[in-house]
């Protein structure tokens, strides 16, 4: 299928070559605070991380937030300060909740109370709440995705994985982060994406994006760059991280119930809420349903040529 679906169950459209420019873009996008002229200009941005790229994870996510480059501005510095206070350089959700047999915490937590640790959580979430960045996250039940053909899993992944190795649900879930979360950028302003460094899956995700870019109908204006940075440059990614984690963790808990309690840290993650429609897992139903639309477009396309 050629085209994308520009609808509630997202495009399906990859390219797939290897980009070898990634790591250069990264110096010039951060830290926010720097001067306009060593940054690419940008009217909202968009911080994505995902989590569920291990064996046997049950969801692969894509999560984030975008605002503008004001409020992430305020973002980064705010983060940074807490960070400098604690003696940590970098924050990572899976690290700072891990626990060994013990019960004892990891490093860079080793030795933290509860009460420096609460309170060091308490801050970032604190920030998270104050500024005027918007969350969202979007990901696909593993168990669906194994349920799928070989054929639907390329159509919905994408070409480009080479011989021997599976099609990943993360695709589908970065398709889907994309194409939705540009839809809130007015007309005349560009939304960008940076997305947290990965070596594995990043040459992909660029090349998909420069086909989504010139195949699109009607949202090029909207579209600006995406760009992959470390976490440690680029401060905002922490705060995406901790959202996939917090949003994984709940679709774990809750088995697909959605009148599962959300905990108090994801709920405050979660504070700048805008639409149901922002948090979006594709399960066994809407898997289904995506193939029937699909089937639908197929169908649609042949009759028209039929009758040309």
């Amino acid at each position: 299928i050629g085209a994308c679906l520009r609808n509630e169950d997202a495009p399906m459209c990859v390219e797939s070559q290897a980009v070898s420019w990634i790591r250069g873009l990264c110096s010039r996008t951060h830290p926010l605070n720097a001067p306009a002229s060593d940054r690419f200009f940008m009217s909202l941005v968009a911080y994505m991380d995902d989590s569920g790229t291990h064996a046997g994870a049950p969801n692969a996510l894509v999560a984030g937030y975008w605002g503008g480059v004001k409020e992430w501005s305020a973002l980064e510095w705010s983060w940074k300060k807490v960070l400098t206070d604690f003696g940590i350089d970098e924050f990572h959700a899976k690290r700072f909740w891990f626990r060994n047999r013990d019960g004892s915490r990891v490093s860079p937590y080793t030795g933290w109370d509860d009460s420096k640790h609460h309170d060091f959580i308490d801050k970032l979430l604190g920030i998270v709440e104050s500024s005027k960045v918007v969350p969202f996250a979007y990901g696909v039940s593993t168990a669906a995705w194994d349920g799928r053909s070989d054929f639907w899993k390329s159509i919905f992944a994408g070409p480009g994985f080479g011989k021997g190795k599976q099609h990943d649900p993360l695709f589908l879930s970065f398709q889907v982060a994309i194409s939705k979360t540009v839809l809130y950028c007015k007309p005349g302003k560009k939304m960008h994406f940076i997305y947290d460094l990965d070596g594995k899956n990043c040459g992909r995700f660029a090349e998909w994006y420069r086909g989504f870019k010139r195949d699109t109908n009607g949202d090029e204006e909207r579209l600006g760059d995406l760009t992959f940075a470390d976490s440690r440059q680029a401060v905002p990614l922490q705060a995406a991280d901790l959202l996939a984690y917090e949003g994984q963790r709940y679709k774990r808990k809750s088995h697909g119930d959605p009148d599962t309690p959300i905990r108090a840290e994801y709920m405050r993650a979660l504070r700048r809420f805008r639409s149901q429609d922002d948090f979006w897992l594709f399960d066994e139903p809407r898997l289904r349903n995506l193939e029937g639309i699909l089937d639908a477009a197929v169908k649609e396309s042949q009759d028209s040529e039929a009758h040309a």
